[in-house]
């Protein structure tokens, strides 16, 4: 639950960071993605956070309390509205929804003092070995290791033995392998039990 509640979040970030630049700081609440030890990394969040030099802030109760009363307001505003015009379902709904926020935002946004956008340049290019879910397995000899039962072969001519592999899932559901960012392509060559690719490990 919490890996996949962190791909959702992540892919919302990729958007931000690929439409407009790196923000400096998000502010977050108490959910646990955003700060669990798990068997990897202390959290898939932070340490993608950390890579793009985001810092994390901590949500005090002022602002959890804004954003709070703002849902409340949306929530009430979008419910009275969708009876008003006699809209029942999500089909309607999500055909109202840019108008709403459109006529929304012009009554109550307030314009910024500063037009200009507050965020970084990525210097980073492509995020999506930023953004995504990382294990990590050490390659032993022959460029080989052990991922969900399945022996794997990194079959390049350089030898890795001894250094570690980031075996990514990206927010679209596909699967990368890299070595400190340089990307590779290893192929299951065994299994370690029987195996079935569709069903795991049986």
């Amino acid at each position: 639950m919490e890996v996949s509640t962190s791909l959702h979040a992540m892919k919302v970030v990729k958007r931000v960071v690929d439409d407009n630049g790196i923000p400096e700081a998000f502010y977050m609440d108490q959910a646990i993605i955003y700060g669990k030890v798990d068997r990897d990394w202390e959290s898939q969040i932070a340490r993608a956070f950390e890579q793009l030099n985001i810092q994390l802030i901590a949500s005090s109760p002022q602002a959890k309390g804004r954003v709070e009363r703002l849902f409340r307001t949306l929530q009430d505003r979008l419910i009275a509205e969708l009876g008003f015009y006699n809209l029942t379902t999500i089909e309607e709904a999500n055909k109202f929804l840019p108008g709403f926020i459109e006529r929304f935002n012009k009554q109550f946004g307030v314009e910024a003092e500063e037009s200009e956008k507050a965020y970084r340049r990525n210097v980073f290019g492509k995020t999506d070995l930023i953004l995504c879910k990382k294990e990590r397995r050490k390659i032993g000899v022959g460029n080989v290791f052990s991922y969900e039962s399945v022996i794997w072969l990194i079959d390049q001519k350089k030898c890795y033995r001894g250094r570690e592999v980031n075996i990514n899932t990206h927010v679209d559901g596909r699967q990368s392998f890299d070595i400190m960012g340089r990307e590779v392509h290893p192929k299951p060559i065994k299994t370690s039990r029987k195996y079935d690719y569709k069903k795991r490990a049986v």
